[in-house]
């Protein structure tokens, strides 16, 4: 069975202390395979066109990772992993690019999957199962994100800990 990350949504709740907020831009990280337009790491610019990242408020942004003309083998596009071990395994990562710093009260991370798997007695069909939304991380504690290192870190690994499936 092969998994795929098809889209991912990313909640943030600035904190509520001073200075908490942050116009820097905040890059999300992840490690691309499968069929996504190129391999390695890449990043995408969480940026809304309003104000985001203001003292006490929550924000979400949504990253779609089947975009693109590319296919591989008629696959779905997304993130593909071999199974959830791999895909528990995911490297996703928070980076702040500006000199300010943000400080975050939580962080949910949810994606969207489907499973593809072979179809009995079939040499080239596949059978795409839509799996929703799953909760993959949860951070319930304060971060600080800097590039002062004695402010906080200027990236964050965000640990894949929500209930996956296991198989």
């Amino acid at each position: 069975m092969t998994i795929i990350l098809q889209r991912i949504r990313l909640f943030v709740r600035t904190a509520d202390g001073r200075s908490s907020g942050t116009d820097s831009p905040v890059d999300l990280r992840f490690e691309a395979s499968g069929s996504y337009p190129g391999d390695g790491w890449q990043s995408v610019s969480l940026d809304h066109p309003w104000n985001d990242r203001e003292r006490s408020r929550t924000e979400s942004y949504e990253v779609d990772f089947t975009i693109g003309d590319e296919t591989v083998d008629d696959a779905p596009r997304g993130l593909s992993y071999r199974d959830w071990s791999e895909a528990r395994n995911a490297q996703f990562k928070l980076e702040i690019r500006g000199s300010d710093w943000w400080n975050v009260d939580f962080v949910f991370l949810l994606g969207d999957y489907i499973s593809r798997e072979p179809v009995p007695n079939s040499i080239d069909a596949f059978e795409n199962t839509a799996l929703g939304w799953l909760l993959m991380a949860r951070l319930d504690r304060n971060l600080s994100l800097s590039k002062d290192p004695s402010e906080g870190t200027a990236v964050h690994t965000i640990q894949l800990d929500g209930p996956l499936p296991t198989s």
